[in-house]
């Protein structure tokens, strides 16, 4: 959950202000940022927070994790740069979206970039640009929350963190069939949850979809 909340706050402002700054040099340096999200792969982003980390705040990898139960200001440390560099990775995907679903809405209803005089109506627009844009959007965070069962034990692996993608490996790995097979069903059931809760926003965030 931490991992998704950090892709959408990074995600969010970028696509908004790639979209409100359209061909500008900020829409220049952004796309670059979220091009470099999608194309370096997760090992290499997390080794090189873990690098910089070290080298320049000397933080190390936990030695022994603690549930959130336990200790959540120790939880929230050891949590937080794992959450950061994956969502870092989700976030680049979503904010080139957000991007493109907001300028098929703002060429319908004001002018890009606003004009300073009309900024109060330039706001209001935005906004509900914004509202508009997220059905696809919303697709895409569902997917990716189904995907942060099994995509993560690169992460867990780099940080020391148990998690349910490194027990899956563990588990590929020792041959551990019984414990494969609840992994799948979990899997399964975990996106078809996702999914139901995503059909669901759909009539929240659109008034227009009613469902029968």
């Amino acid at each position: 959950m931490l991992t998704v909340i950090c892709s959408l706050v990074i995600a969010l402002p970028l696509g908004v202000l790639q979209a409100v700054k359209q061909n500008s040099a900020v829409d220049y340096v952004l796309r670059m940022v979220t091009i470099g999200g999608v194309a370096i792969p997760g090992f290499v982003s997390g080794t090189l927070v873990i690098i910089v980390a070290v080298r320049y705040f000397h933080w190390l990898p936990p030695i022994e994790y603690r549930p959130v139960w336990v200790d959540p200001v120790t939880n929230l440390k050891q949590m937080f740069l794992p959450a950061l560099v994956l969502g870092y990775a989700f976030a680049a995907a979503i904010a080139r979206l957000v991007r493109s679903a907001m300028l098929e809405v703002l060429r319908r209803i004001i002018s890009v970039p606003p004009a300073p005089r009309d900024w109060l109506s330039a706001q209001y627009s935005i906004r509900h640009a914004l509202r508009n844009s997220l059905l696809p959007v919303i697709t895409i965070v569902g997917g990716q929350i189904g995907a942060l069962l099994g995509g993560t034990a690169i992460a867990e692996q780099l940080f020391n963190l148990p998690g349910v993608g490194s027990s899956a490996v563990q588990a590929i790995s020792q041959h551990d069939y019984p414990l494969l097979a609840v992994y799948r069903a979990a899997v399964c059931d975990h996106l078809m949850l996702t999914n139901l809760l995503v059909d669901l926003s759909y009539a929240w965030i659109d008034p227009r979809i009613r469902y029968a």
